[in-house]
């Protein structure tokens, strides 16, 4: 079967709901991407003779500003374009990273047992008993806001469920006869782990790594509203929540949109989520 067969296969098999927060997604990676091209505006431009205006289609609204601005003047519409960067680069790197590490070391405490498995999975239970992004909150704390250091600790943070289901999945493949035989040919460690038991185990990560995504855009937002994620230059969404709190019952419009874009974004993700996970699970396969 060829590729475009492939995926003309998997296209007829995409539900609504999939097609809906893959269309969304699409929509929200081209707005990353070409931000610069679609807005007029500069993001980080202050205008006090402008602050908190309205939408332009209120009574006191101005056409050059169609979602209004906040309470420095600046341009609603542009900086949400410009905050889904932040979300979107901060999702894919800090996914990538938590499951990178995740895999190793699901693969290493899975494969070898032993001494090895047990210092891993407490290193991993340690981790676990702290909340997710109170150890977050106090790694930023004391390493300071910023983009990089955001990656790395929600990545770092994150790698404990891939490490487990990569290392639940090893330990019966790894008793399975095709390994037994790679082993049994003169097989290294290395290529039996990678060759023959990492391509079996790839369904749970891209199911994992799906819904990942939409908690790490969700702790992103959380610590830039806290004043922890990027620096207060860059558009965010979650520092445009916390701008907007202030001025709630004056200016409702400054919170409602970055809150209704990442509703928008996460939703769209466990949609598209969810039906990664129906066509990699074989049991829900079989039942639909």
């Amino acid at each position: 079967m060829t590729i475009r067969e492939r995926l003309s296969k998997l296209a007829k098999k995409l539900s609504w709901q999939a097609t809906l927060g893959l269309v969304v997604l699409v929509a929200f990676l081209f707005v990353a991407i070409f931000s610069a091209q679609l807005t007029t505006h500069d993001p980080a431009e202050i205008v006090i003779g402008n602050r908190m205006k309205p939408p332009s289609w209120h009574e006191r609204g101005v056409p050059e500003h169609f979602l209004g601005t906040d309470s420095l003047g600046r341009d609603i519409l542009t900086r949400l374009v410009f905050g889904s960067r932040v979300s979107i680069l901060v999702a894919m790197t800090a996914t990538f990273v938590a499951g990178s590490l995740g895999v190793i070391i699901g693969l290493i405490s899975g494969f070898y047992g032993g001494y090895i498995d047990d210092v891993l999975m407490r290193l991993a239970d340690i981790q676990a008993a702290f909340p997710f992004i109170l150890l977050a909150i106090a790694v930023l704390a004391v390493l300071g806001p910023g983009l990089i250091n955001l990656i790395l600790v929600l990545g770092i943070a994150g790698w404990v469920p891939y490490g487990r289901i990569v290392r639940g999945q090893v330990k019966s493949l790894r008793e399975q006869e095709f390994v037994e035989a790679a082993s049994a040919l003169g097989a290294g460690h290395f290529r039996v782990i990678f060759r023959h038991i990492l391509p079996n185990c790839w369904g749970p990560v891209i199911v994992l790594a799906s819904f990942s995504a939409a908690r790490t855009i969700i702790a992103e937002a959380s610590l830039s509203f806290l004043g922890l994620g990027v620096p207060p230059a860059i558009p965010s969404w979650g520092a445009m929540l916390a701008d907007g709190r202030e001025y709630l019952s004056l200016a409702p419009w400054l919170a409602t949109y970055p809150g209704f874009a990442i509703m928008i974004m996460v939703l769209s993700i466990n949609l598209l989520g969810d039906w990664i996970r129906d066509i990699l699970d074989p049991r829900l396969r079989n039942s639909t």
